[in-house]
């Protein structure tokens, strides 16, 4: 049997991971950081409001400095949208 605190630890997360899909966010680790291209390579879930199944590849950055944190190995959640034909992310943060 779980113990209350890792219970409750469980649940919080499955919360936040429910609110963050919701909210159009999807997890990935970072493969590669790309700072003269402004790009981040991420192998993440899939992204359905981007018809995208989960996969390996590069997006561009709405602002440089959202690629300021992220290492390769990193997991994160992000947000992108498509711009033209070009999936760029809006926001992206560490993982809980």
């Amino acid at each position: 049997m779980l113990n209350y605190k890792l219970r409750t630890a469980l649940q919080q997360a499955a919360r936040t991971s429910a609110a963050r899909a919701a909210a159009g966010f999807a997890c990935a680790e970072v493969v590669e950081v790309n700072r003269d291209a402004g790009s981040v390579t991420l192998e993440h879930a899939g992204v359905a409001h981007l018809s995208l199944p989960p996969m390996t590849m590069v997006f561009g950055v709405q602002h440089p400095a959202l690629l300021d944190s992220l290492r390769p190995g990193g997991q994160v959640w992000f947000k992108a949208v498509d711009a033209g034909g070009r999936f760029v992310v809006t926001d992206i943060e560490g993982l809980d």
